[in-house]
């Protein structure tokens, strides 16, 4: 803990520091991090000579004037530029309306973050809503998708300075995947009909061919059953011509 004056103090944390002033209401505190311009998160303490604070981190000391610190912008004052968008091998630069394309296919996003302070040391912070509310971070301007599934999606992206400080607000794109055709509901019902009157097309050939089979044995039999009575009486007319 560094005591500033008698109303405020500093205290250093794993995950920043935090000044707190004690005022008639409530304490005001104001959290500052590497996004503030610290070298880490990880701070071990601070002094305050003046108006300017020393504070010691895991990476190195950083020396601000006090005043300076607390009045920067929480955020860079610029957005990132959706240069152009590929969908289906269709390349589309600098949309502004939705955009569709069949699935199995790459989606490619590639951007840029006008923030010319962080000397090209910037990443993109995305997400594409109604696939992955997940926020994932890169650093490469370009953003591959694979195989997304067919759906209607909004691609949304912030730029991160070299400190981490996001831009003011996030860039965004709707876009729609649209299914092929052996992926429609149309088709599958049809497929499904197709499979069930094949299936019964198929036990009914069976069914039939065990008849016919059980048919041709019972006429077997009657002829079988025929050729002994003519043989029987054919035995009795010789037998009857004998005795005579």
């Amino acid at each position: 803990m560094e005591v500033e004056n008698s109303n405020t103090l500093w205290a250093s944390t794993n995950s920043g520091i935090f000044r707190i002033e004690l005022t008639a209401n409530k304490p005001l505190i104001t959290h500052l991090t590497q996004t503030d311009g610290l070298p880490s998160n990880a701070v071990s303490g601070c002094v305050i000579r003046n108006d300017t604070i020393f504070i010691g981190t895991s990476k190195g000391l950083g020396i601000f004037a006090i005043k300076k610190l607390l009045a920067q912008e929480k955020s860079i004052p610029e957005k990132v530029i959706i240069n152009s968008v590929t969908i289906e091998n269709n390349e589309y630069y600098q949309p502004n309306r939705p955009l569709s394309g069949h699935s199995n296919n790459h989606v490619i996003f590639n951007l840029s973050f006008p923030d010319y302070a962080s000397q090209g040391k910037i990443s993109y912070q995305y997400k594409v809503e109604g696939l992955d509310d997940t926020w994932q971070i890169s650093s490469s301007p370009k953003i591959i998708f694979n195989s997304i599934p067919p759906g209607k999606y909004v691609f949304r992206v912030y730029g991160l300075g070299y400190n981490g400080k996001p831009s003011y607000t996030s860039s965004a794109l709707a876009f729609e995947i649209r299914p092929r055709f052996w992926q429609t509901w149309w088709f599958r019902l049809t497929l499904g009909i197709c499979t069930v009157m094949a299936i019964i097309t198929v036990i009914s050939y069976q069914l039939q061919k065990k008849r016919n089979k059980k048919l041709e044995k019972s006429i077997m039999k009657r002829r079988s059953q025929n050729w002994s009575c003519k043989l029987s009486k054919h035995r009795s007319i010789r037998i009857s011509f004998t005795i005579v």
